[in-house]
């Protein structure tokens, strides 16, 4: 399956940081297969077609986010118990 992602405003996070204020990604499988302008880029088929105008996509852009540390910090007191004995 393929998904043609159009008329966004694709922010990337390759070498050269483009921005392109009108494109477009193609998404095969579940891998990024192409990006491109739709001003000067033709637009590859797909099987399905989102029309995102007026919203941001940044692709490859991985949420690295996460609340691990919290869990620690809630047991503390019981690690520090048990560190000591």
């Amino acid at each position: 399956m393929s998904i043609l992602l159009t008329h966004t405003y694709v922010v990337t996070v390759d070498t050269d940081r483009r921005v392109i204020p009108d494109g477009w990604i193609l998404i095969e499988g579940n891998l990024i297969a192409g990006i491109g302008s739709c001003a000067t880029d033709p637009l590859p088929s797909a099987s399905e077609v989102i029309d995102l105008k007026g919203m941001l996509a940044m692709p490859g852009l991985i949420n690295g986010h996460n609340h691990h540390w919290g869990s620690l910090l809630k047991t503390r007191a019981k690690v520090s118990s048990w560190k000591t004995g």
